[in-house]
């Protein structure tokens, strides 16, 4: 049969059955839309997941202080500091392959700037730090090995911070005092949203 005896055939059937025709291309329609739709949405969650675990580290290992009690009462992990800076250092001298070992430690603190004050979250931490946690500098500089040599009251901010504090201005060589001690902001993170479990990344400093 020629191709065009095909298409008149064709022709004819879909003319004499016309609302069959219509119902079989709906249901077709519908069943390739469905499955388009349904593919879309996996790779969306997909890709959501491996943002969520981008941002907490895919190859990120974290060790804190074992469960500890006081007085009969467990006060669960870190509840006392047992680790300390030696052991990062044994950690990346024994371990072979890693690419960064970061020793920090965090509280909650009250900070100031002029007129303006914030609660925020304070860490204390090492050049190593912003390669672990995959933070990308925004402006100014990051700590470096001479600021942790010297303990030099120098702080790096985040998005957050910058906002509440100096609002528009540029915060890169103010003071903040961090419960009332002065440091000097020598840079800015950029903005990485909130976490996997609601918290906002950017609260920090």
């Amino acid at each position: 049969m020629r191709r065009a005896d095909i298409v008149r055939a064709s022709a004819q059937a879909i003319a004499a059955n016309p609302l069959r025709s219509a119902l079989t291309a709906l249901g077709v329609i519908i069943g390739v839309g469905a499955v388009i739709i349904m593919l879309a949405i996996g790779a969306g969650a997909q890709s959501a997941v491996e943002g969520f675990i981008r941002q907490l580290g895919s190859n990120l290992l974290i060790v804190v202080s074992e469960d500890s009690r006081r007085s009969g009462a467990r006060m669960g992990f870190s509840g006392t500091s047992t680790l300390t800076y030696a052991d990062a250092e044994a950690i990346a001298a024994e371990i072979d392959g890693l690419d960064a070992v970061d020793a920090s430690v965090s509280t909650r603190v009250q900070v100031s700037a002029q007129a303006a004050n914030w609660s925020t979250t304070a860490e204390g931490v090492t050049p190593d730090h912003f390669i672990a946690r995959e933070w990308r500098l925004a402006s100014g500089r990051l700590i470096d090995a001479s600021d942790v040599r010297a303990s030099r009251k120098v702080v790096v901010i985040g998005q957050t911070i910058a906002r509440e504090l100096f609002g528009s201005a540029d915060p890169v060589g103010q003071i903040v005092r961090i419960n009332r001690t002065p440091f000097e902001v020598i840079g800015t993170v950029e903005e990485k949203g909130q976490s996997a479990f609601g918290s906002d990344q950017d609260d920090v400093m």
